[in-house]
């Protein structure tokens, strides 16, 4: 049995061996068209074209998207150049425009400047010089401003020039810039403007004519208004805090409501104004003629009011705490209700002044030179008026009604 099953074992060896034999003589005989077959139908090609088409998909939006940059560089350039050339053409334009006869083609320049200022923030401060130049240029200089009288019932209303206005109107209306510059338009007539919301800060306006203006809504902080003529001019509520108006003449204007703390209206001329409700505190008014001016319920903290004429002037329920009024006329001014706690009176004229009500606790009457004249209240109306601290001894109180005044003790 053993021996049989060796022998059986020894033959299936060798038919393996002879069917592995035939096999490899098979393939080498089908051997290269079995491979190309094999290679042909292997699964893995599927996987293979995806990844070529993904790779190449990607080289192409790659080489699109620098192409597209290129352009898009390209363009940007071509567009600045050609946007450059528009501006410069339209700039050229527009100056030839303000060179014009004809006043429609003046003011067709002025608004096309304008619209190049909003158009190019760059270009804005240039533009804005440019329209300030041709204002100096062409306008009218303030002593030829232009009477036409009769208009608004006023005594000597002035025109100013339609393309003047309107340059100067735009020049209002710039658009903030870094480097704000400070415009030029001193010694002009600008009579009757229409400047309301005008941006003018830092304008020089110095001997400027602005009589009858309109500036409601202005915006002049830092600018110069020494010798200005803003006779008639509409300015109530305007920041003027600190402002130079040495000089200038401001009577009949209408600044109620105005801030004037700080500014100095040296020697102006303030008849007839309107500043009732103003803040006038450590305003300097030294030499000013306020005849009539109205001052009601002002605030004149430590305003210096001194050296000038005040004839008339209206101070009720004003606020003239500290305030230097020493050798001024204040002759039939109105004081009544106001607050005159600690002021100089030092050689003021307060006769026939309404001083009712009024408190002058304090108040300075008297010069530390003793050759120099006391405060003269001669006829002053000083009914009820707090006079608490008050040196009188020297003072002019000749006719003076001191009815009910309190802190006055009568001589025996």
């Amino acid at each position: 049995m053993a021996t049989a099953a060796g022998r059986f074992r020894r033959n299936a060896s060798k038919r393996r061996d002879a069917q592995a034999e035939a096999g490899e003589d098979l393939a080498d005989t089908a051997g290269p068209q079995t491979r190309l077959r094999t290679v042909v139908q292997w699964v893995g090609w599927t996987r293979v074209a995806s990844i070529t088409v993904t790779v190449a998909a990607i080289g192409a939006l790659w080489y699109t998207g620098q192409s597209l940059r290129s352009t898009e560089r390209q363009f940007d350039v071509q567009y600045r150049l050609t946007e450059q050339g528009q501006f410069t053409e339209r700039f050229g334009r527009a100056i030839d425009q303000l060179g014009s006869a004809s006043l429609d083609v003046r003011l067709g320049g002025i608004h096309s400047l304008e619209r190049l200022a909003r158009d190019s923030a760059q270009d804005r401060t240039s533009i804005m010089q440019v329209l300030a130049t041709f204002v100096r240029i062409h306008g009218a200089k303030t002593p030829k401003c232009e009477l036409i009288g009769g208009i608004n019932k006023a005594s000597d209303p002035k025109s100013v020039q339609p393309d003047i206005e309107e340059a100067v109107a735009v020049i209002g209306r710039r658009l903030p810039t870094p480097d704000l510059p400070r415009l030029k338009l001193d010694g002009l007539c600008l009579a009757r403007a229409n400047l309301a919301s005008a941006d003018l800060r830092l304008a020089n306006l110095e001997n400027t004519d602005l009589s009858y203006a309109n500036l409601t809504g202005a915006n002049l902080l830092g600018a110069k208004l020494s010798g200005a003529n803003l006779k008639g001019a509409v300015m109530p509520g305007l920041d003027l805090r600190g402002v130079s108006m040495v000089h200038a003449d401001l009577s009949f204007t209408h600044l109620r409501n105005a801030n004037l703390s700080g500014a100095d209206l040296s020697y102006s001329n303030l008849k007839w104004v309107r500043m009732e409700g103003a803040n006038l505190s450590g305003a300097n008014l030294h030499g000013t003629d306020g005849r009539g001016a109205l001052f009601e319920r002002a605030n004149l903290t430590a305003a210096v009011l001194g050296g000038g004429v005040m004839k008339r002037a209206a101070f009720s329920k004003a606020n003239l705490s500290k305030a230097v009024l020493a050798g001024s006329d204040f002759e039939f001014a109105s004081f009544d209700s106001a607050n005159l706690r600690d002021a100089d009176l030092a050689g003021a004229s307060l006769t026939s002044a309404f001083l009712e009500s009024a408190d002058l606790t304090n108040a300075r009457t008297k010069h530390d030179d003793p050759n120099r004249p006391w405060t003269n209240m001669s006829k002053a109306r000083l009914k009820k008026a707090n006079l608490s601290g008050v040196d009188l001894s020297g003072v002019n109180l000749t006719g003076a009604d001191l009815s009910e005044a309190i802190g006055y003790v009568r001589a025996k």
